[in-house]
C-alpha cells in the first residue's frame, strides 16, 4: 500500500511559490517547469525572481498568484464553447487546443458532464530525461512467425464480449462503488485468469477507485524496474447516472486485456505491465501516480502504449488511427514514427496518422509518462465518436460502431508490444528433447540464471560432447569433450559476463545421439 500511494505523495509542491507564470518560445534553463504546452513553458516563480525573469525573457508573464493551494487543469475542449467554463473557474490562458484553467475539486464533477478532456497541472517540475534507447533494431522488421501467431489469436468475439461487459456495469465513474467494487475487481480477475505473475489494485487516493496492474515477468530481464507498459483508462463519464462508456474507454481497456489474454502462453525477455488506469476523466490522476512512482524508483520503461477510444470510424477515415507522440521526450518520435509504424506495416497494415506534439501536455494517460521523460504514445480513433461522454456511448452508431477496426488496432497493439518485449523463440536447429536418449541422460538446474548445474548419465561408454549454442545455432562454449565410462557425472557452468543475456541451448551429444536443454542467461 505504501508503494501505491507514493505517486500521490510525490505530487505535492516541492517548494513554496508566489506566482504561476509562463515563458513562450524559449525553454528557460533556470526555472522549475511544471508543464510544457507546445512552446509555452508554465513555471513556478518566487517573488524575488520576477524582476530578473522579466528582464531575461521578453515573453515572461505572470498567470496567477499564490498557486500552492490551487487546482489547475488543461482543458481540451474539442470545439466546446469556452464561455461555459467561466461558471466553474477562471481561464488563465488560451492555447491552440486547450486552455489553462484554475478551478477547485468540487467543480470537477460538473466539468465531467461536458464533452471536455481534463489534464491536471501538478505543481511539480516535469522531467527531461535522456533517451533510454533499447528499441529493437529498426532494420530488422521481417515477419516473425511467432509474433504473427500471437496477432492471429486476437479475437473479435473476445473483444466485443469485454466491451459489452464493461458497458453493462451501468457506470465506471471513478468515485462510485461500481468503479471500485465491480469494474476494478472484474479487470483484476481477468488479468489473473490471463496468467499474470502478479496482479494488484494500486490505490492512489482515498476518494477515487484504484489502478489495476498486472505483471508478466520477463525471463531474461525479470526486474520490476525495467519493463514495457500497455494500458487504457477504465473509468468513464458522465459523473452521475448511466455512463456506459463503450468507446470511451471500454475499448482501450479491452486492448490491454486482450493483449494479456493473447500473450499469456508466450515468454518474453522483458517484463510487461498491463494497467487499467483510473480517474483519467478527472485529470489523469491514476496514470500520474504510476508514472511518478516509476520515476521515483528510477525505473526504465522501454515504451508505453496507451489506448483511448479505438472503436469508432466514419467512412472517410476508415481504418485510420491517430498515433500521438512528442518531440519533447528523447526517442519518442523514433518510438512512434519508425518502430510503431514499421511493426504495423509488417503485421496488420493499420493506417496510421501520426500526430506530433512539441510539449508534454496531452488529454490522455500517455501525457503523464511524457511529463516524467518516458517514451509513450496514444492510439485513438481519428474522429471521436459523437456519443462520447454521454449515455449514447454504447455499442452502436454513436459509440463503439466498428468492431473490425478495433480488432485491427488491438492486433497492432499485440504486435508492437510483443516486438518491444522481445519474444523468446525455440531454436529450429537445436531442440529440447526427452531426458533419456538411448545412451545418455541429461538435465540442467536451474533453467534461468548465470550458474547452471549440469548432470549427465552415460549409459554406455564413449565420446561425449557438451556445448552451448546461441538461439541462432552458433557454438558459444565447450563444456565437456572426451571419452567417458558409463556412469553419472556433474559439471557446473558459471557464465562469463562477456556472454550476453538471452536464450541458449546446452547440447549433450554421443555419436549420433543428442539431448538438448534450453536455458536463459539472466544477470
Amino acid at each position: 500500500m505504501i508503494r501505491a500511494f507514493l505517486g500521490l505523495l510525490i505530487a505535492l509542491p516541492l517548494f513554496g511559490a508566489d506566482y504561476l507564470a509562463q515563458i513562450h518560445g524559449i525553454k528557460p534553463i533556470d526555472c522549475q517547469i511544471i508543464q510544457q504546452v507546445d512552446e509555452n513553458y508554465i513555471i513556478l516563480v518566487e517573488k524575488s525572481e520576477v524582476l530578473r525573469l522579466g528582464e531575461q525573457y521578453a515573453s515572461f508573464r505572470i498567470l496567477d498568484e499564490n498557486p500552492d493551494n490551487k487546482l489547475y487543469l488543461l482543458v481540451f475542449n474539442d470545439g466546446y464553447d469556452n464561455s461555459q467554463l467561466n461558471k466553474h473557474g477562471i481561464i488563465l490562458e488560451q492555447y491552440d487546443d486547450c486552455v489553462l484553467f484554475q478551478t477547485s475539486e468540487d467543480q470537477i464533477r460538473a466539468l465531467n458532464n461536458y464533452k471536455l478532456e481534463l489534464s491536471r497541472v501538478w505543481l511539480q517540475p516535469i522531467a527531461y530525461q535522456p533517451d533510454f534507447g533499447e528499441l529493437p533494431q529498426l532494420t530488422d522488421f521481417r515477419i516473425d512467425t511467432l509474433i504473427e501467431e500471437m496477432v492471429n489469436l486476437v479475437s473479435e468475439d473476445s473483444i466485443l464480449a469485454s466491451v459489452l461487459r464493461m458497458q453493462h456495469m451501468y457506470t465506471r465513474y471513478t468515485t462510485t462503488d461500481s468503479n471500485e467494487y465491480v469494474a476494478a475487481p472484474w479487470i483484476r480477475d481477468r488479468l489473473i485468469a490471463y496468467g499474470c505473475d502478479s496482479v494488484y489494485l494500486g490505490y492512489f487516493s482515498g476518494t477515487y477507485g484504484p489502478n489495476i496492474i498486472g505483471i508478466k515477468k520477463g525471463l531474461v530481464y525479470p526486474q520490476l524496474s525495467k519493463y514495457c507498459v500497455i494500458g487504457g483508462h477504465m473509468d468513464d463519464v458522465p459523473s452521475s447516472g448511466y455512463a456506459p462508456g463503450a468507446d470511451d474507454n471500454a475499448s482501450g481497456t479491452t486492448a490491454m486485456l486482450e493483449a494479456a489474454r493473447v500473450l499469456r502462453d508466450y515468454d518474453f525477455e522483458y517484463t510487461i505491465k498491463f494497467i487499467g488506469f483510473n480517474a483519467e476523466e478527472l485529470g489523469l490522476y491514476g496514470s500520474h501516480a504510476t508514472a511518478d512512482t516509476a520515476y521515483a524508483h528510477g525505473d526504465t520503461i522501454l515504451g508505453v502504449f496507451n489506448y483511448d477510444m479505438i472503436g469508432y470510424v466514419q467512412s472517410v477515415n476508415r481504418d485510420t488511427m491517430n498515433a500521438h507522440y512528442t518531440v519533447a521526450v528523447p526517442g519518442c518520435s523514433l518510438f512512434v514514427c519508425q518502430f510503431y509504424q514499421a511493426v504495423a506495416d509488417t503485421y496488420t497494415q493499420l493506417k496510421i496518422r501520426r500526430v506530433r506534439s512539441t510539449g508534454t501536455s496531452g488529454s490522455s494517460d500517455h501525457a503523464s509518462y511524457w511529463q516524467r521523460g518516458y517514451k509513450a504514445m496514444l492510439g485513438i480513433e481519428r474522429i471521436l465518436c459523437p456519443g462520447y461522454h454521454t449515455i449514447g456511448d454504447t455499442v452502436g452508431p454513436s459509440g463503439f460502431n466498428n468492431l473490425p477496426f478495433a480488432t485491427k488496432v488491438i492486433k497492432t497493439a499485440v504486435a508492437t508490444l510483443a516486438k518491444l518485449a522481445v519474444p523468446i523463440h525455440g531454436n529450429p536447429g537445436v531442440h529440447e528433447s526427452p531426458f533419456f536418449s538411448k545412451g545418455l541422460g541429461f538435465e540442467i538446474s536451474p533453467s534461468v540464471g548465470q550458474e547452471f548445474a549440469i548432470a549427465f548419465h552415460v549409459l554406455r561408454s564413449g565420446n561425449i560432447d557438451i556445448s552451448v549454442f546461441s538461439s541462432l545455432g552458433q557454438r558459444i562454449v565447450d563444456l565437456a569433450n572426451g571419452f567417458y565410462e558409463s556412469g553419472i557425472y556433474q559439471r557446473t557452468w558459471v557464465v562469463e559476463r562477456s556472454i550476453p543475456a538471452g536464450v541458449y541451448f546446452i547440447r549433450c551429444q554421443q555419436d549420433d545421439e543428442q539431448v538438448s536443454r534450453k536455458v536463459i542467461i539472466s544477470y
